[in-house]
């Protein structure tokens, strides 16, 4: 679908662009897009977005109720040791995993508590997980 190109469009692509994970050569791939949109005045929002991973909340949530349903995972879990094993699942299904920022911050929204201590951070995980809505 092709789109004119106004400012704000184009500051929100450029946020895109530079904001979210890729790789250098889809970065670089969608730089010459913008350029070629800037240039014609329109851009194709399917060269932009069409391969976009569709990802985040559900590929985490799925994680962790299969983390939480293996048995023994409930309680307090060293922050660290529960995203690497959330980088390993991914590479197991053969899934892009988020950044731990992104993990993070997916975890507090979930309502799942950040526990601080001298020695490391750690999630307090329920024993079970609700069902998405979404």
């Amino acid at each position: 679908m092709r789109v004119a190109l106004d400012m704000e469009k184009l500051q929100m692509i450029i946020y895109y662009v530079n904001s979210v994970w890729m790789s250098a050569a889809r970065r670089e791939e969608l730089h010459r897009v913008v350029l070629q949109g800037i240039l014609v005045g329109e851009v194709d929002l399917d060269l932009l977005f069409g391969d976009a991973p569709q990802l985040t909340a559900t590929n985490i949530r799925t994680f962790l109720r299969s983390y939480v349903e293996a048995g023994g995972n409930e309680g307090e879990v060293r922050a660290q040791a529960l995203y690497d094993a959330y980088v390993e699942w991914c590479g197991d299904m053969a899934e892009p995993s988020e950044t731990v920022s992104t993990f993070g911050r997916y975890l507090r929204e979930i309502g799942i508590r950040k526990i601080k201590r001298a020695d490391a951070n750690y999630y307090r995980l329920p024993a079970g997980l609700e069902e998405d809505d979404g």
